[in-house]
């Protein structure tokens, strides 16, 4: 079975980061990273609820250190790209497809989440 690391990039509102570890510990995940996050307190604390664990113990980390860790990166790109000028958002899969993928990997699988105004940029949906 997998590590399965939620990976936050820069998030902006410490109100999403409490509510991110909340949905985690309802779906069983305890492993949060934050990369360069904005200041978290009492409203961090407040959304978070029951998941004051999984808020407390999430680890800094950096988007170098993720990479370099993982033996699966996988983005998770907003919307699929309209033009070159936009990030690679390809290959597209479900989750059922996603869950076959992984399914038989023994080692750390991180997922990441971007930036609440404008998601991952290029360079990270291109190396995941």
């Amino acid at each position: 079975m997998p590590e399965i690391d939620i990976v936050l990039v820069e998030p902006l509102y410490e109100g999403n980061v409490g509510f991110a570890a909340r949905v985690m510990k309802n779906f069983g995940f305890t492993r949060l990273v934050l990369i360069n996050p904005c200041k978290l307190g009492n409203e961090a604390d407040g959304r978070a609820s029951h998941a004051y664990d999984v808020l407390h113990g999430a680890e800094p980390c950096t988007i170098e250190d993720v990479f370099a860790r993982s033996n699966i990166v996988i983005s998770t790109p907003g919307a699929v790209s309209k033009s070159v000028c936009h990030a690679m958002r390809m290959p597209f899969y479900s989750p059922k497809e996603l869950r076959e993928r992984i399914k038989d990997v023994d080692g750390r699988i991180s997922i990441l989440f971007g930036r609440e105004n404008w998601g991952l940029n290029n360079e990270e949906v291109k190396r995941s």
